[in-house]
Order: structure tokens, then sequence, then C-alpha cells
């Protein structure tokens, strides 16, 4: 995996160690993000995103990370308290990539803090979806 790929610390992440939290904690302890990504696929997801009618879009802002911008999940609707409830939607991983057109990045929120997931771990993520769908 790329070095520009590695994690960009956004704040502490203590307490509670979800399955992505923990995943995370261990990319950082191996220096690899390869692992995170089979977690991500298998998380159920809440999404920052705008309802138009059925159809869910992602909102885009600015990415942790200058000049990139990024998309914000989470594996709770507590994680993301402080978003208005009606833009808290529940959303597969699949479906989280499909609606990400661009190369974003992705902020993963927890009660207590924050990872980063870089844009250029976007085409392996979406190769292991392929992988699990066949």
């Amino acid at each position: 995996m790329p070095r520009r790929a590695r994690r960009a610390a956004l704040e502490p992440t203590e307490g509670r160690a979800t399955p992505l939290k923990a995943a995370f904690a261990r990319a950082r302890e191996t220096r690899d993000m390869a692992g995170v990504l089979p977690v991500l696929l298998r998380s159920d997801l809440f999404v920052v995103a705008h309802a138009e009618g059925e159809a869910l879009s992602l909102f885009i802002r600015g990415s942790p990370q200058p000049g990139r911008m990024c998309v914000t999940i989470a594996e709770s609707r507590e994680a993301l308290a402080g978003v208005p409830p009606h833009l808290v939607h529940a959303m597969t991983p699949g479906r989280l990539l499909a609606g990400m057109i661009g190369a974003w990045d992705i902020v993963v929120c927890y009660p207590d803090g924050g990872d980063l997931l870089q844009a250029e771990c976007l085409p392996d993520l979406r190769a292991m979806l392929g992988r699990e769908g066949a």
C-alpha cells in the first residue's frame, strides 16, 4: 500500500473499541492499512447524506488532509450525534462506495475521536468488494 495511503490522525481514539476502531489501531501498530479494509466492508455504517426521495446523496466536505474532500461515516448514530438526525442514514459499504464518484477520503467518527481512510485505498476496497460479491 502506498505510503500516502497511511492513516492520518484526527483525534485520540480512546475508549470502547468498535471493530473498525480496533482495526485502525492494529493498522497503526503494523503501519499497514490493508487490515482495515475487510473490516470496513463487513461494517454496518451510518453516513452523512442528503435524502433526495429514495436516493441518498453523500454530503461532501473538506477533508482533514489539506486540498482534499471527504465523506463522513460511523459505526453508530451516537458517533454522529452532532449531525442533524435527518442527515444520518444507514448505508452498506457497497452503497457507500457506489456513491463515491470522486476520489474522496473517508472520515470514520467515533464518540471519542476518529480515523481517516485516504482515497488511495478506494481501489483496493472496490476490488475486495467485487471479490466478496463473486
